[in-house]
């Protein structure tokens, strides 16, 4: 028997190093890609909840909603509650408004946006 003096291929540990490279690598592709599905859900929901907050500011602003108040409101099919709350400050015409916004049924809140209102006194 003739022993073959060159060899066409590759050797197992050569196989085996480049799998664990391509292993790698499609695991960082796989966590890159998860990681920016969820800051992109978590950015729409922070848009949300936004625009639910500056509407309960203009409605508050155009005294549609009253002191201290309260509600749910639906944007992007899904619904948000929000709590309006208003304190003095210090000129005596002008309050200082807070809205807080979080999705319903999670306690923690999403977005909470400060403003002023004129004092209607």
């Amino acid at each position: 028997m003739q022993r073959l003096l060159h060899q066409d291929g590759f050797t197992l540990l050569e196989v085996l190093i480049a799998l664990v490279i391509l292993a790698i690598a499609f695991s960082t592709v796989y966590l890159s890609l998860s990681a920016a599905t969820y800051h992109l859900v978590s950015l729409q929901d922070k848009t949300a909840a936004e625009w639910v907050g500056l509407n309960v500011m203009a409605k508050a602003q155009a005294g549609l909603i009253p002191p201290e108040a309260s509600g749910t409101e639906k944007m992007f099919q899904t619904n948000w509650q929000w709590h309006l709350s208003f304190s003095p400050s210090a000129d005596p015409y002008v309050l200082h408004t807070m809205v807080t916004v979080n999705k319903e049924g999670r306690a923690q809140r999403t977005i909470q946006l400060e403003g002023y209102l004129s004092n209607r006194l």
